[in-house]
């Protein structure tokens, strides 16, 4: 664990880095500071509690100010390194790509994530926001979250009730992070779930064409 002034004296965190890039939508000023976290040991630092601090993970749906952020941004790695499938049950790592996670299972022939395929986002974000479509919801699957407070230091495990998930909603505050999470899928086959997959590509295909 270390802190924001160990990180600048070591020169791991970058200045006035353009967002917009980072995001889906393109769009953005910079960030005062930018820690792109290579690992999940990178994500347990502290933070003082006069510094503003935004979790980035693949940048989905994220608006930014052209003016910037004025804080400390914290980007998760995009990375399935961490990624397990034992029978059902699934660990991922928080900035592991839903789309990878739906893959991923299914090819395994674990049901439960095939709608995942069409959320461009991340494992921390679904969790963050409760994400779902096609009648399911992060809330069905997720076991529990292993969550880091950025300001605090605290690292704690929360299932669903602990998360207060419900519609789109988490408990999650601005300066906490999701290391990892455990989920437990349901018994199919790769076929069932590919076909699945192709189902939910092809109505976001033709429902949200951008």
């Amino acid at each position: 664990m270390r802190t924001l002034d160990e990180l600048l004296a070591a020169g791991k965190v970058e200045r006035d880095v353009p967002l917009g890039p980072l995001s889906t939508y393109r769009r953005g000023g910079p960030a005062r500071w930018f820690l792109r976290a290579e690992s999940s040991d990178d994500l347990r630092i502290v933070v003082p509690d006069d510094v503003p601090v935004l979790v980035l993970g693949r940048g989905s749906n994220l608006v930014v100010a052209s003016s910037g952020f004025d804080g400390l941004v914290v980007h998760l790695p995009s990375s399935s390194a961490g990624l397990v499938i034992d029978g059902v049950d699934v660990d991922a790592p928080g900035g592991c790509p839903l789309p990878l996670l739906a893959r991923r299972t299914a090819a395994e022939g674990v049901g439960g994530f095939a709608w995942y395929v069409g959320i461009p986002g991340s494992v921390g974000g679904a969790i963050r926001m409760n994400a779902g479509c096609h009648g399911s919801d992060t809330s069905d699957v997720l076991v529990a979250a292993t969550v880091w407070h950025l300001h605090t230091g605290v690292e704690d495990r929360r299932g669903p009730e602990g998360l207060d998930l419900s519609y789109r909603h988490s408990n999650l505050t601005d300066d906490e992070l999701v290391l990892s999470a455990s989920f437990r899928g349901v018994p199919s086959t790769p076929a069932d779930e590919e076909s699945a997959m192709r189902e939910v590509t092809r109505w976001r295909r033709e429902t949200q064409p951008g």
